[in-house]
Order: structure tokens, then sequence, then C-alpha cells
């Protein structure tokens, strides 16, 4: 006997509740995604303080909202991790009101990224936050503003179903290293990463993301296979495209399309290392493929 569920339609009063209760969980998951690096520099800080080490910038009185825009080498690549964090908190709302969430989230992204513009805008580039002429500081504002909203398009597109989060993991995976990198500069003197080990701990931690977004998209059936290179040409395309769209909205040289081969250019070391997530990803299929009944009695989300 088979039971079929069926859902009702969301009240307004239960479309409310789910906005009410998204939006700020999405404007805090965003700030905090997008703040961690400069959030961990002021502890170090604070804590070097504290051990009277001498080394502690001390004196730091950036504002607390403007702090995702204090890391201007990573400010966009930040955003756009902290977009799909946020992008993803709608994939646990009911099936029904998935897109009410999506829309909740949506706002409460750019409310975070107005809250945070605004406060840079008043404190004027004090303490560390983004200091140039009126032009350049509305330029780079909009390059975080469209990198927030790039990112939560790539979180949501885990509504579409498996083949959905896994590219937004996958693009996730691509961005990683620049994330990592710049949380490692927030803990370490970036003149011992200069001239110590290449931090492979970092690819390591971005291949174990790429491997999670191969498994959600699986391979049973097999054409789920077709969608694999899908995701590896997310995860190598989407560094390069955040910098193009860096350099579009600034106006810097070099040329936007000529930057982005390079980018590519720069990212071959990176498919090379997409062969061990792949193998780990396949195995792992293969193995859960065949286990007891994982054919059937399941049922999976197309």
């Amino acid at each position: 006997m088979t039971r079929t569920t069926v859902e009702r339609p969301a009240t307004p009063a239960a479309r409310a509740a789910l906005l009410v209760g998204l939006v700020p969980l999405a404007a805090v998951t965003w700030w905090l995604v997008a703040s961690a690096p400069p959030v961990l520099r002021l502890f170090v800080d604070a804590l070097q303080g504290l051990l009277g080490s001498g080394t502690g910038s001390g004196g730091v009185t950036t504002p607390v909202l403007a702090l995702p825009l204090t890391s201007l080498g990573a400010a966009t690549h930040n955003a756009v991790v902290a977009g799909i964090a946020a992008g993803l908190l709608a994939r646990a709302a009911p099936r029904g009101r998935r897109r009410t969430a999506a829309g909740a989230v949506l706002v409460g992204v750019v409310l975070a990224v107005a809250a945070v513009v605004v406060t840079a805008w008043v404190a004027q580039g004090d303490a560390g936050t983004f200091a140039a002429a009126a032009e350049d500081r509305t330029a780079f504002h909009a390059a975080v503003a469209l990198a927030a909203l790039a990112g939560w398009l790539l979180g949501s597109c885990a509504l579409l179903g498996p083949v959905g989060t896994g590219t937004a993991l996958a693009a996730a995976a691509g961005v990683l290293p620049v994330r990592l990198l710049d949380v490692s500069l927030s803990l370490v003197d970036a003149r011992r990463l200069q001239t110590g080990p290449e931090l492979p701990w970092i690819g390591w931690l971005s291949g174990a993301v790429l491997v999670g977004a191969l498994l959600v998209v699986g391979l049973r059936p097999v054409s789920r296979l077709g969608w694999w290179p899908l995701l590896l040409a997310v995860s190598w395309v989407v560094v390069p495209l955040v910098h193009v769209t860096w350099l579009l909205v600034m106006g810097l040289p070099p040329l936007p399309w000529s930057q982005f081969w390079a980018s590519l250019g720069a990212e071959v070391g990176g498919v090379r290392s997409w062969l061990v997530p792949v193998a780990v990803a396949a195995v792992i299929c293969v193995v859960r493929d065949r286990r007891p009944g994982a054919g059937s009695g399941g049922r999976r989300t197309p």
C-alpha cells in the first residue's frame, strides 16, 4: 500500500513566518561568512595584545558592519562564498515553500550588503576600510554587491535538485582556495606564507568540497555522469569570472578578457588536482550504489 502525501499550499501566515525568520538568518549568515578573515585577524591581534607580544594592531576601530570590506584582495571572493552559504539556506525550507524561502534569503543578503556598504561610506575609509576616491569606492562596493548576488544565485541552484546542489558546492570548491588563503593571511604573517610551504591543506579542503559536490549528483542513473564535467567546469571558471567582473566594474587594466584567459591558464594546475577528487567520488559512488537495497525502495529527487 502506497501512501501519498499531499502538500498543502503555504498560507499567508506561514509565508510571513518564513520570511521573518529567514531574512535575518540570511543576513547574519552572509555577514559572518564574508567577514570571517578580518574577524579572525581582530581575534589574533587581541590575543597577541593580551599576551604582550607587541605585534597586535591594538587601535583597530574598524566598524563591525564594514568588516567584509577590509579584505581588499579577496572581498569579492568572500562575498561569493557568503552568498552561496546564504543561498543554500532555502534548501531547508519545506518543498512547497522554497520559492518564498529563496526570496527571503535574497532580501536578507541585500539588506546585509546594504548595511555593510552604508557603514563603509559613513566611516569614509577609516581604520582599514576601503579608502579611495568616491567613484572608486562606489565601483568596489558595486563589485562586492554583484559578487554577493552571484553567490546567492549559485546557492539557490540547490532548489533545482541534486544537480543544482552539486553546482553550488562545485562553485564553492572553486572559490575556496582564495578564501582559505585569505583566512591564512589573517592568522599567519604573510612573509612566512611567501617563504614557507604552499599550504597543501587548502587544496585538500577544496578537493573535499568538490568530492561532496560530485557525490550529491552521484552516478545513478548513469546519465548523471554527464553532469560531472559541468561541475568541474564551474569549479574551474568561477574564480576567473569573479576576477574579470571585478576588473570590469573597477575599470582596471589589463583588458578583462585577456585577464580571464590568463586566469584560466593559471588554473590549469587546479585541473590536474581534479583527478584525485573525481577518482575518490567515483569509488565512493560505486561502493554506495552496490550496497544491498541501494537501487530500490528509496525515492530519488530528480
